[in-house]
């Protein structure tokens, strides 16, 4: 139905304004109704506060359409001013709500069709129904706004893109290409891009000639390593479909490079093993596939009595070799010792060994690691033992894990694995149920190694074993030997602390104040001076000294005023210990004037009047360096085109080859903010803070505010109103989570704004009631902020208001925050210091220094 469209506009014809009266007049319509079958992926475009339920397409084909009788393009009258009506769609796109965004956004191109505003909203419109799924409603609207856009109208080159990319994804190849190639000429900043989508288009075509000369194209035009990994993986690929394996080989030895060793190295001498195979008279298919991250072939232990080893290329086993020595525990290393072993090819067996072992196939380490002791009685140095000993304890099988590293450590007690080892027979006797062994294996740790990094991390789990509740005295001296044993250590710091926190839970608080001026005296990271003075205030208030408690949290500020005890510190000493410790507004939350205003030439004038006190002159409009810099401006169109962490990468390589200009850095952190780059806006300005050598709190506001920013403001406001929540609160949240970023995922699996759990938001759904609800709503901002907004609330109401537990809750869980209230009931800086998962003590400290600073800058 909707064909290629000329870049250009072509003249006006009668034919012509009668399709596009009817393109708009189906645009219109689209937008007001839900998607067609054929499109179920977008959401309905009824106004509504939550998403719809969604559905992928079984198929991009469009289905044949009937001809239309053109129609007049009827009368709409706006249902609010333009720009309103413009800015309003805007704002729910941001937000995640495109249903209610694409109602406003084709009522503007249906009432003002020539208009640069309609320009804008079709293209938003196509970029709602893209990120719906409803392809054929996209390429509509991108076909009109392509047709009716004037030449110079700066949404047409992106339109361009995505024209392409829905013609793509329709199967529609040739007219995909045409659209592509029009974008060459536009945009050739990203013609290494365009030329990748050029050669997918040809390869799903089996035109792997033409896919192979694109590919090369965007080879000589390829900005950096991730793409050139990219295409020179492609034209090995298409190599290979095309019976080149050497031509394979060439592009994978140019991505290995001169690196000998590594990762990277195994892999490309892998898969140039493989090719190599594929060059024999009778091609060695077995040792072909690539290996996926997961799923790595096993090592038989033996190859299959009646299998017959196909001929392999003397050049092929030499690659799979160099792999194996490139990085034994690689997943790559592993898979070229199977290729070997199906080519009938010895493998030594304590590589064979390791292999297995870093690739979780324990059972077949152990046999090899039996095979190599059986031939040689020193287990390769005794390391066999240890390999053998770590594979049984992941089996399960604690006692022959145990024995195995035993041996290892009576065989070899020289050997650096050893500390490692005694670690891990410890842990073994813990899971099965030894504690006194394990004790004692931590002891005989750090008695037999003092000078191994594992020795104080011994002495801690030594402690922490043996530190029970209600606390005991004898807890308190097993600290206190740790930390003057090993002062610099992490665990140094850490058990001065909990040693003061027994005493001083005991009530002995001489003994406490006495460890705290030990810690706060000794020679430990400077960052642990806030920590020391804090507590050792908290003692002396608790002795009756107000006095020497106050001259204590004065160091405690002087030592870190913006850190978490720093900031602690200043609250007991102005007798304001519980301001804000319940997370709620003092009143009615309402957004306060702010000077000055974000974007207005005041705010450049103050950031600049302080930038000359002490980096010279300068001005805060982009060099000319960085507009004319390649990554700034293949991020500027990579953004454009929806392509988000593509174009923020980019980015981030600007802001990092300028972190020394403190001139740069600001204009970056101002230019970064209004192009909607949150994260990277605030790592600028706290790089310039930073510069400066000074505090945060002592930079104008204005620069204060770009560090720690109020984007979504209305929607944090609103969520966080249903549930009389302080709003700066949810934004502290939200800096600490995710730094602004709407697309961002943890390893964990978290998302979006307020890095809401899968199975989290599926209850909170479920308690809210949106049975609409699919998983991949929780990115939507309008979505995961009302979901956080509930979560957080949920445990600070649960336990009695205190805003440090709820938080604990919402990132440690709140079973781990019930254990934790439990210890320390009533005393909320004591909870925080009880918190023995180290994420989440960092976390609320981090939290509530962020609200801190949200407390200071936007006043309620």
């Amino acid at each position: 139905m909707f064909g290629k469209m000329s870049v250009k506009t072509s003249a006006a014809s009668l034919a012509r304004a009668a399709v596009l009266a009817a393109l708009v007049a189906l645009i219109a319509a689209l937008a007001a109704a839900t998607p067609a079958a054929a499109n179920r992926g977008a959401q309905a475009a009824t106004a509504t506060p939550r998403p719809t339920a969604t559905s992928r397409p079984a198929t991009r084909t469009p289905a044949p359409t009937a001809t239309r009788t053109p129609s007049p393009t009827p009368t709409v009258t706006l249902s609010a001013p333009l720009a309103d009506l413009l800015e309003s769609g805007r704002w729910h796109q941001l937000i995640g709500d495109c249903a209610w965004a694409r109602r406003e956004f084709a009522e503007i191109a249906a009432a003002r069709p020539a208009s640069a505003e309609a320009a804008e909203a079709n293209y938003r419109m196509a970029q709602c129904y893209l990120r719906d799924d409803a392809v054929i409603e996209a390429a509509a609207t991108l076909a009109a706004l392509l047709e009716t856009a004037p030449p110079d109208d700066p949404y047409r080159t992106p339109a361009q893109f995505l024209y392409g990319q829905t013609l793509a994804a329709l199967l529609r190849w040739p007219e995909a290409e045409a659209a592509y190639r029009a974008y060459l000429a536009l945009a050739p900043e990203l013609q290494y891009l365009t030329w990748q989508r050029i050669a997918a288009l040809r390869r799903a075509q089996d035109d792997l000639a033409g896919a192979t000369e694109a590919f090369e194209a965007a080879l000589a035009r390829s900005p950096d390593w991730a793409n050139t990994l990219q295409i020179r993986r492609g034209l090995a690929d298409l190599a290979l479909m095309q019976g080149r394996p050497l031509d394979a080989v060439a592009q994978y030895d140019a991505l290995r490079g001169d690196n000998a060793t590594g990762a990277l190295a195994s892999e490309m001498h892998y898969l140039a093993g493989n090719a190599l195979a594929l060059a024999a008279p009778t091609p060695v298919a077995a040792a072909t596939a690539r290996p996926t991250a997961r799923a790595t072939p096993r090592v038989s232990p033996t190859p299959p009595p009646t299998a017959t080893p196909v001929p392999v290329p003397a050049a092929a086993l030499a690659r799979w070799r160099a792999a194996m020595d490139a990085d034994i525990t690689s997943r790559w290393a592993h898979a070229a010792i199977v290729a070997l072993l199906d080519a009938g090819e010895p493998v030594d067996e304590f590589q064979r060994g390791v292999a297995n072992y870093h690739t979780g196939v324990y059972e077949l380490a152990i046999a090899a690691f039996d095979r190599l002791r059986a031939a040689d009685a020193t287990g390769r140095g005794g390391l066999a033992w240890y390999y053998s000993g770590l594979s049984y304890i992941a089996l399960g099988d604690y006692a022959t894990g145990i024995r195995e590293l035993e041996t290892f450590m009576a065989r070899a007690p020289g050997l650096p694995q050893v500390a490692d080892a005694w670690m891990a027979k410890a842990r073994a006797q813990m899971r099965g149920g030894d504690m006194a062994g394990a004790l004692e294996s931590y002891r005989q740790l750090a008695a037999q190694k003092p000078d191994s990094p594992q020795a104080p991390k011994a002495l801690w789990q030594f402690a922490i074993q043996q530190d029970p509740e209600p606390p005991v005295a004898a807890a308190a001296g097993r600290y206190l030997e740790l930390a003057r044993r090993y002062p610099n250590a992490d665990e140094g710091w850490r058990a001065y602390q909990n040693a003061g926190v027994i005493y001083f839970r005991l009530g002995d608080y001489k003994a406490a104040a006495d460890t705290w001026l030990e810690m706060a005296e000794a020679e430990l990271p400077a960052f642990t001076r806030p920590v020391a003075y804090y507590w050792l205030g908290r003692a002396r208030l608790a002795l009756g000294d107000r006095a020497a408690a106050e001259q204590a949290w004065l160091a405690a500020e002087q030592a870190g005023a913006e850190s978490f005890y720093g900031l602690r510190a200043a609250d007991w000493r102005t007798g304001r210990e519980r301001a804000a410790m319940n997370g709620r507004p003092a009143g009615a939350a309402q957004p306060a004037k702010i000077e000055p205003a974000p974007g207005s030439a005041a705010e450049k004038t103050q950031i600049a009047a302080w930038l000359r006190t002490w980096a010279g002159p300068g001005a805060l409009d982009l060099p000319a360096a960085v507009l004319n810099d390649g990554d700034w401006q293949r991020g500027a169109a990579l953004l454009e085109l929806g392509l988000r962490p593509t174009a923020l990468a980019q980015w981030e390589r600007v802001r990092l080859r300028n972190e020394k200009d403190a001139w740069t850095l600001a204009a970056l952190a101002l230019a970064f903010r209004d192009r909607g780059a949150n994260r990277l806006s605030l790592l600028a300005a706290e790089q310039v803070v930073a510069l400066s050598g000074r505090l945060m709190r002592d930079a104008p506001a204005a620069l204060q505010r770009l560090a720690y920013p109020m984007p979504y403001e209305a929607l944090i406001r609103a969520e966080a109103a249903k549930y009389r929540i302080d709003p700066r609160l949810l934004a502290a949240i939200i800096r600490q989570e995710s730094r602004f970023e709407a697309g961002v995922a943890s390893v964990a699996g978290a998302q979006g704004l307020m890095q809401v759990m899968p199975g989290t938001a599926e209850s909170i759904a479920a308690q809210l009631g949106r049975s609409d609800f699919e998983a991949h709503h929780a990115y939507y901002p309008y979505v995961n902020v009302a979901f956080g907004a509930f979560y957080i609330n949920q445990w600070v109401t649960h336990f009695g208001d205190s805003l440090f537990a709820g938080l604990a809750a919402y990132n440690g869980g709140p079973g781990n925050a019930q254990v934790w209230r439990s210890w320390v009931s009533g005393d909320d800086d004591l909870f925080a210091a009880a918190i023995n998962i180290n994420e989440t003590r960092v976390y609320v400290q981090a939290v509530w220094s962020h609200y801190e600073a949200y407390r200071r800058l936007y006043p309620q």
